[in-house]
């Protein structure tokens, strides 16, 4: 789980240092391409975000299989499983 959340903070640290770029870039009073930069701005939100969302999907997974896992006795664990085998057998 470090490395996720190390790559979670990379993703959100890459966000950060794109928006301030930007913000340098606007006080500036730069004219170069503003449009292409609010462009590449606005794409590299979105994979941070996607980034984002599938680590807290990952993370979500990981924490209901361990609380599954102890919550399960070895009884209701069997019996998932014969009802998972009988649902297959019969697809």
């Amino acid at each position: 789980m470090g490395s996720r959340l190390a790559r979670v903070r990379t993703a959100r640290i890459t966000t950060a240092a794109i928006a301030v770029a930007a913000l340098a870039f606007a006080a500036s009073g730069a004219s170069i391409a503003p449009v292409s930069a609010q462009a590449q701005i606005a794409q590299e939100v979105r994979r941070a975000t996607t980034e984002l969302r599938a680590e807290v999907g990952t993370w979500a997974v990981d924490i209901a299989e361990r609380l599954i896992r102890r919550s399960l006795r070895d009884e209701d664990h069997r019996r998932l499983v014969q009802e998972a085998l009988a649902r297959i057998e019969s697809s």
